[in-house]
């Protein structure tokens, strides 16, 4: 059963797409555009992902561009923490494909509750998950070790960036 917070979390989000659906511009399609999460605070590596804002973001060409691939999400970069890599006020484009060797994922660590951007290293019994930027440290996972592996949240792939 989710709890009272749970649930006005999930109805506000509802709320903010029946009011987009609602406002949405005559020939516009809602197709078009992806929600974009806006972190609160400063983007960096290891941030805990509390809180959040969204907004809608017009994205048909990058939409057209990555076909068959479907962008799920956008998250806008806030700080340049992750310089040179990516700079503030980039849109991440998240689609939920599988991460595979050499991707750059976003991954949510369950006990401590902070997200990393990183990029996977995959190796025969050990997966490395290595800062974007050499700013950061590489977390390396034993994939024979169920319960190590699980302790990962794999939240989505950059499929590429948006400016």
């Amino acid at each position: 059963m989710l709890s009272k917070i749970q649930r006005d979390y999930i109805s506000s989000i509802v709320e903010f797409e029946l009011n987009f659906i609602r406002d949405l511009p005559k020939n516009a399609q809602p197709d078009d555009y992806i929600t974009v999460i806006i972190l609160t605070g400063d983007m960096e590596d290891g941030m805990i992902y509390d809180s959040a804002d969204y907004k809608k973001v017009y994205a048909k060409d990058y939409i057209d561009k990555y076909k068959p691939h479907v962008i799920h999400c956008g998250i806008e970069v806030t700080s340049n923490h992750l310089h040179p890599v990516y700079h503030m006020g980039e849109i991440l484009l998240i689609t939920k494909e599988p991460i595979r060797h050499g991707d750059i994922g976003v991954f949510i660590n369950k006990s401590s509750g902070r997200a990393y951007l990183r990029k996977l290293i995959q190796g025969e019994n050990e997966s490395i998950l290595e800062p974007v930027c050499d700013f950061g440290e590489p977390f390396k996972i034993d994939t024979t070790n169920d319960k190590n592996m699980n302790e990962w949240i794999k939240f989505g792939k950059v499929l590429s960036k948006m400016r």
